[in-house]
């Protein structure tokens, strides 16, 4: 259990993601790590140079904030505040600064050589993806010589992403993406599989999609979420107690270690099922993205839920308290910042010519990101232009229909009424005749 002593009360902390756009694992990490922050008594700040979506509109309303974002003159000669007019941050302002996908304001950077104490800088490396270089350490000599820690996810980030780049000799730390400490207060399971929830923040796969029939010929109910269903949620700690099992990777696993809500790991890196002890050790160090198993067929898929579902809750009931310890984030961020509360700041000195190569890169990055959240919103644009032109498809469909209709029902009209005049004409003739 954590104390609730405000050890952090008057400490003020940074912390940057190269987007608060949209609700991703990375970014919603950090609000997770705010939240926390909060409760022992810091105050939080965002900074990122991407924040036109919904994720930027629920930080700003849920801590009562504005999320920074820094822009500058695109025609500036020099990095002169005149010239480049970026946001103007004290760095003496901040005890800390944690920085994500390498993000960091220009004007805390052009005052690292200059400040009589400088913050406790934090990295967090969130990805051994080599395609997606945002989560790699992309200014090795600086990260190497400021941070007080160095934090990774996973042991696969920890190889294949950080020591790549860094080498061993750095302040390394744990950050195994924690959750809130209020998945640790769900009550026990009640034992009896009856509600399933399949949440993804892709497509989770055509085997994992088509067993929702069987399912629910078993008598249980399941429910797909996420945008590729277009249910989007918010999975809190309430929204995983209406739930016997989850059906998911990353970050929904480290959800139901902590609560013992039943998770079955699969997606589109396939998957082991439940977790076991057997393939415990090998799915955290591929940070429970499915990643290292066989491919599933939906029918195995049906089957192992099923028959399973005893010995998986037994399994999370019995080692729960081990994975609050290691994934509760009250309890893994208090132990964090207590160690760095009694370390120094580091002491660095960099070149003119280093630092305004840092620059130069900030400004690299900050461009790269407006263009891709101007690509975004193109996409979305697109997208919502994409569904009104099927709205107008579907009506004129309808209207084609009706249209058919009503012209045969006229030419049944008109069909009848020659009918009755060729009658008429008739009895006339005999009429005649007669």
């Amino acid at each position: 259990m954590t104390s609730n002593q405000k050890f952090l009360k008057g400490k003020r902390i940074l912390i940057t993601s190269y987007s608060y756009a949209m609700f991703g694992g990375a970014e919603l990490n950090a609000v997770e790590l705010a939240e926390q922050l909060i409760k022992f008594g810091a105050k939080v700040d965002f900074f990122s140079y991407d924040i036109e979506g919904p994720l930027a509109e629920f930080i700003n309303k849920k801590f009562n904030t504005t999320v920074i974002v820094d822009s500058v003159n695109k025609l500036a000669e020099d990095d002169s505040e005149k010239e480049l007019k970026n946001i103007r941050f004290n760095i003496s302002d901040y005890d800390y600064i944690w920085v994500g996908g390498n993000t960091i304001p220009l004007s805390i950077i052009k005052q690292i050589n200059t400040a009589k104490k400088l913050p406790k800088f934090i990295f967090v490396h969130m990805s051994p993806l080599i395609a997606f270089p945002l989560d790699a350490p992309l200014m090795p000599e600086f990260e190497k010589k400021i941070a007080s820690r160095i934090l990774s996810i996973s042991e696969h980030t920890t190889n294949e992403c950080i020591y790549r780049i860094l080498g061993k000799n750095i302040p390394l730390g744990k950050w195994h993406n924690p959750v809130p400490e209020e998945f640790r207060f769900l009550e026990k399971r009640r034992g009896e599989l009856r509600k399933i929830a399949v949440i993804s923040s892709s497509y989770p796969t055509d085997e994992v999609m088509v067993i929702k029939t069987e399912i629910e010929k078993q008598g249980m109910e399941i429910d797909y979420i996420g945008k590729y269903n277009d249910n989007v949620k918010v999975v809190d700690a309430s929204f995983y107690d209406k739930y016997d099992l989850i059906i998911g990777v990353g970050k929904n696993v480290k959800y139901s270690l902590v609560s013992g809500v039943p998770v079955y790991v699969y997606g589109r890196f396939n998957g082991p099922g439940y977790l076991n002890k057997k393939n415990y050790s090998l799915n955290e160090k591929m940070n429970f993205s499915g990643r290292g198993f066989d491919k599933k067929t939906s029918s195995q898929i049906i089957n192992e839920i099923i028959k399973g579902y005893d010995k998986a809750l037994e399994y999370h009931e019995k080692n729960r308290e081990k994975f609050i310890q290691e994934f509760s984030i009250d309890i893994v961020a208090e132990n964090l910042f207590k160690e760095l509360e009694n370390e120094k700041p580091k002491r660095v000195n960099f070149s003119d010519e280093y630092i305004n190569w840092l620059v130069s890169m900030q400004l690299c990055l900050m461009k790269a990101r407006k263009a891709a959240g101007s690509s975004r919103r193109k996409a979305d644009r697109m997208d919502i232009l994409k569904e009104k032109l099927n709205i107008f498809k579907t009506k004129i469909a309808q209207r084609d229909v009706q249209i058919a209709q009503l012209k045969t029902e006229l030419d049944s009209h008109l069909n009848i009424k020659r009918s009755a005049r060729l009658l008429v004409g008739n009895i006339k003739r005999k009429i005649k005749q007669g």
